[in-house]
């Protein structure tokens, strides 16, 4: 489908890409094979990123990062980008919730306290923006909440499944924001977050389409009976119906989002909904066209089958999601 962009977003997609255009197959089957780790273990080359100029650009830049097979956090410092708009943060921080996979909404109790400069409690961090230089979430701040970053190595990491838990002992603080305005700026970070994870989905939408399209030429080419298959060529197919529809879908909810529209939010978690399952569905089938022809693509399939697991449990991608289409279903029968 061709489509054009603001001149913009034309030239910071453009920037981008060529910011990744020294990424090899190589690199990919390489950062596949490492096990995920919450911090950061050399010092970031991210410190000065900037965030994308708008909703818009935010999800087709992640859509841009999410179609390599390397983590997050090293996509936004070759691309130069943070992960979201934060007040006094611009290097390469994940977000924590109370649970990762849960929702969160003001007057929800929060798992960590601070006092005196000083934070103790626990927080949960979804597998997206790591390694990371530092975590950022909402503490209790006696009657208040403030918006904090507990910096890298601050407290005990244990992995809670995918995701990891980070318990904190009287651990240092950085406080940028307090009391109305950091629900306001947390606000802005989950909803820039949720545009990261939908252009992130389009990401490993598109790189399935691609990995089962090469998959399929390369078996054409050695002339392999299985090639010329139907049930290969349908998962092609299945793939390439999937890619478009996610992208109008997500497209569209950006476009609200561009917009200020009051409804963005809501839209935008139905979308994310639907389309992580669509991403699921699309790696295992470029898993298996990939096993089935282009065995050294197959650590990239499978890394990009757990990255489509992780954007539809995490980032809020269930519970909150469910919960809104129940809503929605509710409305739409009523005859009344």
């Amino acid at each position: 489908m061709d489509l054009s962009y603001p001149p913009a977003v034309q030239e910071s997609l453009d920037r981008i890409g060529k910011a990744l255009a020294e990424v090899a197959v190589r690199d990919e089957v390489a950062a596949a094979g490492q096990q995920p780790t919450l911090w950061q273990t050399q010092p970031s080359r991210n410190g000065h990123a900037t965030p994308a100029a708008g909703p818009l650009a935010q999800v087709l830049e992640f859509q841009a990062l999410g179609a390599y097979a390397l983590p997050l956090s090293e996509l936004l410092a070759r691309a130069g980008r943070s992960y979201v708009p934060l007040p006094g943060s611009g290097g390469p921080v994940a977000l924590g919730f109370p649970d990762a996979s849960a929702p969160w909404e003001p007057g929800d109790p929060l798992g960590v306290a601070l006092r005196g400069g000083k934070l103790t409690g626990s927080v949960s961090v979804a597998p997206f923006c790591v390694p990371a230089g530092g975590v950022v979430f909402l503490a209790q701040d006696g009657s208040d909440a403030a918006l904090v970053e507990a910096p890298a190595e601050a407290g005990k990491v244990e992995r809670v499944g995918d995701a990891f838990g980070l318990q904190l002992e009287v651990a240092p603080a950085q406080v940028l924001a307090t009391g109305d305005a950091a629900i306001q700026a947390w606000t802005t970070a989950v909803l820039w977050e949720r545009l990261a994870l939908a252009g992130l989905t389009l990401g490993v939408i598109d790189r399935s389409w691609r990995i089962a399209l090469d998959a399929l030429c390369e078996g054409k080419r050695q002339g392999q009976i299985l090639a010329d298959e139907q049930v290969a060529q349908f998962q092609l197919a299945d793939n390439d119906i999937e890619r478009l529809s996610a992208q109008h879908l997500i497209h569209d909810a950006a476009i609200d989002a561009e917009k200020g529209k009051a409804s963005a939010k809501d839209k935008l978690s139905l979308v994310r909904y639907y389309t992580s399952g669509q991403a699921e569905r699309c790696a295992a089938r470029a898993l298996h066209v990939a096993q089935l022809f282009t065995p050294r693509l197959v650590p990239v399939a499978r890394w990009l089958t757990q990255r489509a697991h992780h954007l539809s449990v995490f980032g809020l991608a269930r519970e909150h999601e469910v919960r809104l289409a129940v809503a929605g279903l509710a409305g739409g029968l009523n005859l009344e």
